[in-house]
């Protein structure tokens, strides 16, 4: 209830907050284990031998009459891509929050906050990607007014007020792009919480027919030919077409990092696993099999990565099989009775292979599971390592981090500050200011495709 106007200018605004609280996604725990460096150059090169050869025999008499077959290896090239966030700041807003009394937090100190958290979670997004700025796949589409689009909440997570999307048709993200013109989301709420979908609604119509099964992409990464952003998960261990059929044939025989991956797929593209879904096969089972297939290639899987939804419906299929343990009253319990009931952690175990490290990351795609040996994964970067590495989950850890850990960007004009903040002058409504820029420069690469495996859950998944 409000008070009476002439009390009001007698009282004074009353702060018990003592900083502004950070309501933001948490960073991707993918992103953090992946080994980042800095490093130059025009692409980062992976060499990797995919074959022995076949050079053997039974009657050594025949071997000067055939041709001698030896290794053969790849290099592949891969580019670094681009990623940068900005913001502007006017002198007024800078002497306006540079002093306690002024502000919970100086105004620059938050902007720079939020440029970095653009960056962790875009990135974040792309590590699942195929540097198209690739974020979702649209359930179901505002077929009359066209101003709003359904997703899956792996989708929403890459994506905020005033983000700025195009779509692509499905039901690849490399599909022709609907309309070059971008739309600006307004607001993101959620759908429908038994299925994990958010409602994301735009400031104006789409400029072209969208459809249910269309890819949503951020927009400025580039043509679907052509990606500005790092090759993800999606590009290094590919799904199209489950891998079968002449759209399969025809994405895996184009070059990729300048190597033909098709003289041997499962070496150059990683392992491939289908889940039954016609025989009712679990999802644990299926990653069974995904973890058997990477031990016969010689690797040696130490994580297992999928979204939060298939994580629940693993953790579901174990407790079906799992008894409950009732402590009883004893001399320790103080005349309480316990009962404890849910998993806190799962492993799973294939001989000598013990995987103990299964992450729940909101980033991965529902209906997808990777079953990874991380040592063979690295990220070489243009840019510093930092803006897209601190303040990650390295644990898996819940929670996100404060907003007044930020550092304050430069106030002056500065180049490559820290190796990746430019400050340069801008106008403003308010006069003379800055603007801050932040740029990450990421090659993410896969050593040894052949020890890594994608596991397709949900068989409708394109």
């Amino acid at each position: 209830m409000a008070f009476d106007a002439d009390v009001v200018p007698v009282l004074k605004e009353s702060y018990g907050e003592k900083e502004v609280h950070s309501n933001l996604f948490k960073g991707s725990p993918t992103l953090a284990f992946i080994e980042k460096k800095r490093q130059g150059g025009k692409y980062y090169v992976v060499p990797m031998m995919h074959s022995r050869g076949g050079s053997v025999i039974g009657n050594y008499s025949l071997v000067a009459a055939l041709a001698a077959s030896r290794a053969k290896n790849s290099a592949f090239q891969v580019p670094y891509g681009n990623s940068f966030s900005w913001f502007n700041i006017s002198s007024k807003e800078w002497n306006a929050s540079d002093m306690d009394a002024g502000a919970f937090i100086q105004v620059a100190k938050e902007m720079f906050f939020a440029a970095g958290e653009i960056l962790r979670q875009t990135n974040g997004a792309a590590v699942f990607g195929s540097g198209l700025g690739d974020v979702a796949i649209v359930e179901s589409v505002d077929g009359a007014s066209q101003l709003y689009i359904i997703v899956k909440q792996w989708g929403a997570m890459a994506l905020d007020v005033d983000s700025r999307v195009v779509f692509a048709t499905g039901p690849y993200a490399t599909g022709a792009l609907r309309s070059a013109s971008a739309v600006q989301v307004s607001t993101v709420t959620p759908e429908d919480s038994s299925l994990g979908t958010v409602r994301i609604t735009f400031s104006s119509a789409f400029a072209a027919t969208v459809a249910a099964g269309d890819w949503v992409l951020l927009y400025g990464f580039g043509s679907t030919t052509a990606p500005l952003n790092y090759f993800g998960f999606r590009s290094w261990l590919p799904t199209v077409g489950d891998r079968t059929g002449a759209t399969w044939t025809a994405y895996i025989a184009t070059a990729f990092c300048g190597v033909d991956r098709s003289v041997y797929p499962t070496r150059l593209a990683g392992e491939f696993v289908l889940r039954d879904n016609a025989g009712a096969e679990k999802y644990s089972d299926a990653i069974l099999r995904g973890v058997r297939a990477v031990r016969r290639n010689g690797g040696k899987p130490d994580m297992i990565v999928l979204n939060d939804f298939d994580f629940a419906v693993i953790i579901s299929e174990i407790e079906a099989y799992k008894q409950f343990f009732q402590k009883i009253n004893g001399p320790d319990m103080g005349g309480k009775v316990e009962l404890t009931h849910g998993l806190s952690a799962m492993a799973f175990a294939m001989s000598t292979t013990w995987i103990s490290y299964v992450v729940d990351d909101a980033y991965c795609p529902q209906g997808l599971a990777y079953i990874l040996e991380k040592e063979t994964w690295g990220m070489a970067m243009l840019s510093s390592p930092v803006p897209i590495s601190e303040n990650l989950p390295a644990t898996n850890e819940a929670g996100a981090p404060a907003i007044a850990s930020a550092g304050s960007p430069p106030g002056t004009y500065a180049f490559n500050f820290n190796d990746y903040v430019t400050a340069q002058p801008a106008d403003t409504a308010d006069g003379p200011g800055l603007r801050v820029t932040l740029a990450c420069h990421p090659a993410m690469f896969c050593r040894q495709p052949s020890h890594n495996c994608v596991v397709k859950l949900d068989v409708t998944m394109p």
